[in-house]
């Protein structure tokens, strides 16, 4: 990135050079929330010039965050999804039926959302999360070698997108690439 003079200042009780980040996601005007290792989720109001830290529901490191107005989930190790329904606030954890590491959350209003990360695992749920139906992604191995064919029924899925509550895709290893 360029800063273009526009670094934010480290507040060093709160954010040190070696702590992980992984995600960050506009919530609106100049609300931003980060999560990141060990659960910690940051919020700022000032368009990233100042953070907080936010009360965390869980200690697993949360890898994806995503908003639909005021309501986010964010995903993450041991099957964790948390929601918040305030822009960032508070957070409560929601049962995702899965212990699988998740990596990537994707909503396209407050009730429809999908999940996905590793062993093949993906989730969704058509409530907002207050319940979530978690299945594994049976993948072809039609073509592929003895040794690659070992690999490829546990693979990891990256990222998830929908655009509706009926067109989304999943990527993941070994050039899997799902649609629906």
């Amino acid at each position: 990135c360029h800063s273009a003079g526009h670094d934010a200042k480290l507040d060093d009780s709160l954010v040190r050079r070696t702590d992980k980040f992984f995600d960050v996601a506009h919530v609106s005007g100049g609300t931003f929330i980060i999560v990141g290792y060990d659960g910690r989720i940051l919020r700022s109001e000032d368009n990233g010039e100042s953070w907080k830290e936010i009360e965390r529901p869980t200690n697993f490191s949360l890898t994806q965050v995503s908003f639909v107005g005021e309501n986010g989930w964010a995903v993450g190790h041991q099957g964790t999804v948390i929601s918040t329904r305030d822009g960032g606030k508070t957070w409560t954890l929601q049962k995702s039926n899965t212990t699988k590491a998740l990596l990537s959350v994707s909503f396209v209003d407050q009730n429809h959302g999908w999940a996905c990360g590793d062993e093949s695992t993906w989730l969704w749920t058509n409530n907002g999360g207050e319940t979530w139906t978690a299945e594994r992604m049976e993948v072809s191995q039609v073509g592929l070698s003895e040794e690659t064919s070992l690999a490829v029924p546990d693979i990891i899925y990256y990222g998830v997108y929908f655009i509706d509550a009926q067109n989304g895709w999943m990527i993941g290893e070994y050039g899997n690439i799902s649609h629906t």
